[in-house]
């Protein structure tokens, strides 16, 4: 399931939910984020260091969104020292 590639196809709001929901945001982060321009491809990595996975937005469309910093980030605090030995 290493090299599994997922692709959603949703309209602006529907993402932000999903985004919510799978970041954990609250309601006023929710309120705070933007819909993408149409067409706009908003990318989820996982990121896997030994047994430990995790998924992140690319920093540029958590900030086109107007998202928390927290979904470009691990939210893990147990993996940033992985991060920073691996230089992610």
């Amino acid at each position: 399931m290493d090299d599994v590639t997922v692709v959603i196809v949703t309209h602006g709001l529907s993402l932000r939910l999903f985004l919510m929901r799978w970041f954990q945001f609250s309601v006023e982060e929710f309120e705070a984020s933007t819909n993408p321009d149409n067409a706009k491809l908003i990318i989820m990595e996982k990121t896997c260091v030994g047994d430990k996975r995790w998924y992140r937005l690319l920093p540029d469309d958590s900030v086109s969104l107007n998202l928390p910093e927290c979904s470009s980030k691990n939210k893990d605090p147990h993996l940033h020292h992985l991060m920073d030995d691996t230089g992610l």
